[in-house]
C-alpha cells in the first residue's frame, strides 16, 4: 500500500497537535503519518501518541513538485 493523501479532518488535527499549518499530508495504513507544512517543512506524527517530529531536508514527494515546484 502506497502514500494516500489525508482528508481536511486529519489535517486540522496535525496542524492543532503541532501548532503548524499543514498543506498536504498523507498516511500508507499504519500509525505515522506524513505532512507537508505551508514553508516547505516536512514531518511525521504517529496518530495514536501524537507524537511527532520535523525531518532534515525534503524526501521529494510528488507533493512537492505540485505545491513547490520541487522534483521527487
Amino acid at each position: 500500500m502506497g502514500l494516500r493523501p489525508v482528508g481536511i479532518k486529519w489535517r486540522r488535527r496535525i496542524e492543532r497537535v503541532t501548532g503548524l499549518t499543514v498543506v498536504h499530508a498523507s498516511g500508507n495504513g499504519g500509525y505515522w503519518l506524513c505532512f507537508t507544512t505551508d514553508d516547505h517543512r516536512h514531518g511525521r506524527i504517529n496518530t495514536t501518541t501524537k507524537d511527532w517530529y520535523l525531518e532534515d531536508g525534503c524526501p521529494g514527494f510528488m507533493s512537492c513538485r505540485e505545491l513547490f515546484g520541487v522534483s521527487p
